[in-house]
């Protein structure tokens, strides 16, 4: 798995891929009491939350610095199976997170964390 062509540990999983449905609904209620029900098909939005890594101190701030240089710019998503999706980091559900596996109070390069990246599909250029 990899965005653009950084390489993701390889325990990285997309934790979410089911929980989203491509469709947005809204009901409202006439005055008669009948539901007025709306539906439309979505082709992007969906949320991305890949977790499982653990990535070295060095890793976790590269991926950091992806987000934190050019947090708009759509990037590939290349999953393991080869399926790509065009996505932007998802700041709103947090972006790029980590905390230590082992909590340290002198981090060095190699101290390992657990990251969790969230991103949401866009429509390619």
């Amino acid at each position: 798995m990899q965005i653009d062509t950084t390489e993701l540990n390889e325990q990285t999983v997309w934790e979410n891929e089911f929980d989203w449905a491509p469709v947005a609904q809204s009901t409202e209620t006439s005055i008669g009491g009948v539901p007025d029900i709306q539906a439309r098909s979505l082709s992007y939005g969906q949320p991305i939350r890949l977790t499982n890594g653990w990535y070295s101190r060095v890793d976790f701030l590269a991926l950091r610095d992806m987000q934190n240089s050019a947090p708009t710019i759509k990037r590939t998503l290349t999953l393991n199976d080869a399926t790509t999706h065009t996505v932007v980091f998802d700041i709103e559900a947090g972006g790029v997170t980590g905390a230590p596996v082992y909590p340290t109070t002198n981090p060095t390069a190699d101290t390992l964390y657990a990251v969790t990246i969230n991103l949401k599909t866009v429509e390619p250029d």
